[in-house]
């Protein structure tokens, strides 16, 4: 899916991560968050959606994406259902039973990434530039550099999706 021009802020991207190139910057963060979205099991970009969930006899559905802007329909054998929205919750009249399943349409996503997000996206980006030569450490007079290694930089970044998104990867 395409994303605005302005979906993250490419000025302080460079600033922080200190690449000035824009082709290899956008590179890396694409790289990034298609990781992310990979991980959470949708696009961040803004759209519309349509979802069938199977009944659980329950009047209330989460819906996948988030964070949910409207609900346009929600339609259940082919009747549409008066709802309210919470969140990402559809709270519906009355439950649905196991075997049908609810066809929810509505607009999810963001059009700008938030800042703790695209924060996370450009830490992540300079913690994986950090240490291209493999080193485990150095030292220069008084300051010492450690560096993550592949499997805690991944478990940093499996950390900041639980937190930043709610969902388990």
């Amino acid at each position: 899916m395409k994303r605005p021009e302005d979906f993250y802020d490419k000025e302080l991207a460079k600033k922080l991560t200190g690449i000035t190139d824009d082709k290899l910057l956008e590179f890396y963060i694409e790289g990034i968050i298609s990781r992310i979205e990979r991980a959470i099991g949708y696009d961040l970009v803004k759209c519309e959606k349509t979802e069938f969930i199977q009944g659980v006899d329950t009047n209330v559905v989460y819906l996948n994406r988030k964070p949910v802007e409207q609900v346009s329909k929600a339609l259940w054998l082919k009747e549409e259902l008066s709802f309210r929205v919470d969140e990402h919750r559809l709270i519906l009249t009355a439950p649905f039973c196991q075997s049908e399943f609810l066809e929810v349409t509505y607009t999810a996503g963001y059009d700008i990434l938030p800042l703790d997000i695209q924060m996370f996206i450009f830490s992540t980006l300079k913690e994986n530039l950090a240490n291209e030569n493999g080193l485990k450490s150095f030292s220069l007079k008084d300051v010492s550099y450690s560096y993550f290694d592949k499997v805690q930089q991944s478990e940093n970044f499996r950390r900041g999706i639980i937190d930043l998104f709610g969902v388990r990867v």
